[in-house]
């Protein structure tokens, strides 16, 4: 009786959905992206912003209910440590789609204001490290006799 009143609180708890991408635009850009899509594209209100932590909160409206909706913009960096930003898109009590939905909005208002993101410059391959063994080993000469000693 416990395990299946454990499962039904678990199943009536609302889905914590969250989307969240990286992305090659400069910080400054996807910031200001993010805030006129959220005020001026959908027309939500701005309950509360800041530039400088990466956030926006603002009341998601569907259906003439309203939604408390967030949208992080971090600095981060890639493998190579190139700078990138990441985005993390929330909307509590609404399905994940609402969330992508946003996300690829912003994403196009991106490419439609700056372009295609910068291409990520590649890397030059790293110079092979010599080995203490391959340093003090004489080589062999080129016809194959053995080495003098």
């Amino acid at each position: 009786m416990g395990a299946l009143l454990a499962f039904a609180t678990f199943w009536a708890a609302p889905a914590a959905a969250r989307r969240t991408t990286d992305l090659g635009y400069r910080y400054d850009q996807v910031w200001t992206a993010a805030v006129r899509l959220v005020r001026v594209d959908y027309g939500f209100t701005v309950t509360e912003r800041d530039q400088e932590l990466g956030f926006v909160m603002f009341d998601y409206i569907e259906s003439g209910r309203t939604y408390g909706g967030s949208i992080e913009v971090l600095r981060t960096a890639d493998a190579l440590g190139r700078d990138r930003v990441r985005v993390v898109v929330v909307i509590q009590g609404q399905p994940e789609y609402v969330e992508r939905m946003i996300m690829d909005r912003l994403e196009r208002k991106l490419r439609g204001d700056y372009g295609a993101p910068p291409r990520a410059e590649p890397q030059p391959p790293a110079a092979p490290t010599p080995t203490p063994d391959s340093a003090s080993a004489p080589e062999a000469p080129a016809d194959g006799a053995a080495p003098d000693a």
